[in-house]
């Protein structure tokens, strides 16, 4: 029998997107930096989004992966100025002192968000917006493991 034994910085800061996967719930978009300054960087999604990142070494035209825990997602009736994603919500998930909110992005995959039980739970079937701080975002370059 083999035991998994990794560290909480690992947690923090997966070195590949199967890490950030495996340890923990992650949200995964991919996308291409299409225009960069000294601080951040703009990524269009493979969805035609735009959305803003730390700019971590980037340079035009990497492609990377950008990884949010459930966590770090905010759910809003409000559209907000950066990173704000039009989604539907699908499923909540009470969980004792959190909720777990499922929402489609698209068409594509289900994003997962954790939140306090006591916040107002936006009802199934309504369109929300999903945002998050930009220093919330992991970045993983193209060249690192993928699963």
């Amino acid at each position: 029998m083999y035991t998994l034994v990794y560290s909480i910085n690992e947690e923090k800061n997966p070195k590949t997107v199967y890490v950030a996967d495996f340890i923990g719930e992650s949200n995964i978009f991919k996308g291409i930096v299409i225009k960069m300054n000294d601080k951040t960087a703009i990524v269009k999604l493979e969805t035609g989004e735009e959305v803003k990142v730390n700019n971590k070494n980037l340079k035009d035209n990497d492609k990377i992966n950008i990884i949010i825990r459930p966590e770090d997602l905010k759910l809003s009736l409000k559209k907000s100025r950066n990173n704000c994603l039009e989604v539907k919500v699908k499923e909540h998930i009470y969980d004792g002192a959190i909720t777990k909110v499922i929402v489609k992005f698209d068409k594509h995959a289900d994003l997962k968000i954790t939140m306090p039980s006591s916040d107002d739970i936006i009802p199934k079937g309504e369109t929300a917006y999903l945002n998050w701080n930009i220093n919330s975002a992991i970045i993983l370059g193209e060249n690192y493991e993928e699963r």
